[in-house]
């Protein structure tokens, strides 16, 4: 099997395959790199959004680390987040959050929405 993956993947899924009896050769895809949406995102946090998504834990530790480069500290950062609803695709994104209002089951895209769309009719 040729597994394609980020540079930062974690090595379950291929020693899976491989315990399975699978013969795996994993690529280097994708390089990860933080994105410039940081500003936007804390002109957001700052006016009161209600929700952020995120899909992967480099998300999240992208964010948390070009805050802290904005000067705003850990504490700062989960008061900014306090009343925003946080939503996780997966309970590893999950586990790298401060907190996960909302995990999608299934783990995609669509569980994710469809999980938000209980979250909010949950708590309107």
């Amino acid at each position: 099997m040729l597994l394609p993956q980020a540079d930062i993947a974690q090595p379950e899924l291929a020693a899976g395959l491989r315990a399975a009896g699978a013969l795996v050769d994993v690529v280097v895809a994708y390089h990860t790199v933080p994105g410039d949406g940081v500003d936007l995102a804390l002109e957001l946090l700052r006016s009161g959004v209600d929700a952020m998504i995120f899909t992967s834990p480099s998300t999240i530790r992208s964010l948390w680390q070009g805050l802290a480069a904005r000067g705003i500290d850990d504490p700062m950062i989960r008061q900014l987040f306090a009343s925003t609803v946080i939503a996780c695709i997966g309970p590893t994104t999950a586990a790298a959050a401060p907190r996960a209002d909302v995990v999608a089951e299934p783990h995609t895209v669509s569980g994710l929405i469809a999980a938000l769309i209980r979250y909010f009719e949950e708590h309107p």
